[in-house]
Formats: C-alpha cells, sequence, structure tokens
C-alpha cells in the first residue's frame, strides 16, 4: 500500500508492505485512515489457518510508520477476516463475512478499543443472524456508532440485505 504526504509543493510516497506478508494475503485489500493511523486488511492471511484473515495497524511515531497485527482471537479457516474494515480515532472495526457462528457464511465484526497499552477487542453477531447473510461484509465506524452490512439477509426478498447500526450506552454495543 502507497501511503501519499503532501510536504507543501510535492507529494511524498511512502509504500508499506506487511512485515510477515506472504503469496496470496490480499494485502490491502481494504483500507482506511484517521489521523496518524491507518488500517489494512490482509483476509486471505494464514496465521487462524487457511485465509483466516488479519489486519495491520500502521501509526506515525514522528519518523516512522509502526506496524502492530491484530487477528481474531477465535478466527478460523475462511473466516477472511479484515475483508472490510474502518478506523476511527482509537476504534477500528473489522468485518468476518464468511465467519460461521450463526451459521455458514453468517458472519461476524470485531470491534477493538484502544485502552492505551493494547487493542481490546469484542466481537459482534447478528441477532437473528443465519447462514449466508454475509454480515461484516461491509463496516463503518464514527464515534461511539459502528455499522455492519449483512447483504445476503433476506427479510424483503432474496439477498435484499440489511444494515445493523450499534450504540456504545457505555457498558455494551447496543443493536439496531
Amino acid at each position: 500500500a502507497y501511503i501519499y504526504d503532501w510536504d507543501g509543493s510535492a507529494w511524498q510516497e511512502t509504500k508499506l508492505i506487511a512485515s510477515d506478508g506472504a503469496a496470496v494475503d490480499v494485502f490491502g485489500t481494504n483500507v482506511s485512515i484517521s489521523n496518524d493511523r491507518i488500517i489494512m486488511g490482509a483476509p486471505g492471511d494464514d496465521d487462524n489457518g487457511l485465509a483466516s484473515g488479519s489486519v495491520y495497524v500502521y501509526e506515525w511515531n514522528g519518523s516512522t510508520w509502526v506496524e502492530t497485527k491484530l487477528i481474531a482471537s477465535d478466527g478460523a479457516s475462511g473466516d477472511q477476516y479484515g475483508r472490510s474494515v474502518c478506523v476511527s480515532g482509537d476504534r477500528i472495526i473489522i468485518g468476518a463475512a464468511d465467519d460461521d457462528d450463526n451459521g455458514a457464511l453468517s458472519g461476524s465484526a470485531y470491534i477493538y478499543d484502544w485502552d492505551g497499552s493494547d487493542w481490546q477487542e469484542t466481537k459482534l453477531i447478528a441477532s437473528d443472524g443465519a447462514t449466508g447473510h454475509r454480515y461484516g461484509k461491509g463496516v463503518a465506524v464514527s464515534g461511539n456508532r459502528v455499522v455492519v452490512g449483512a447483504r445476503g439477509d433476506s427479510n424483503q426478498g432474496s439477498f435484499s440485505g440489511s444494515a445493523y447500526i450499534y450504540d456504545w450506552d457505555g457498558s455494551a454495543w447496543q443493536e439496531t
């Protein structure tokens, strides 16, 4: 992935590559940036099994980009964690649309909050999730609100899709 910074007269290019990258990791499939933090999905990474996925967080320390790698605590082969990503400040949301917690390809999403020293993980699954919903195919975060798309949900006909909105109430994520 390439980062371009304006120095006042020209764009300066920096290339980022995963420190442990391998063939078919598909690093950079999705990217998101918030201030001096960039996240990049690598849904083909194999740390938790074939195509379990991972996400790389890069933070600017004033002179270089420092890498941290995230993998799902319960990741499994084929989850493709990192197929969708979004960052806002100290909060990250990562989709794993091929996770199987509510049936094959039902999907899940992971929220990470920075506590000052480490990323704290919370896993979300749809309250009415089912086989083929692909919950987590699209994700977004802004402040204390996250949105998770489920393109395969069929409430209004085959693959009509749906979106789940979650608000942080101070102690838990509340689903709408």
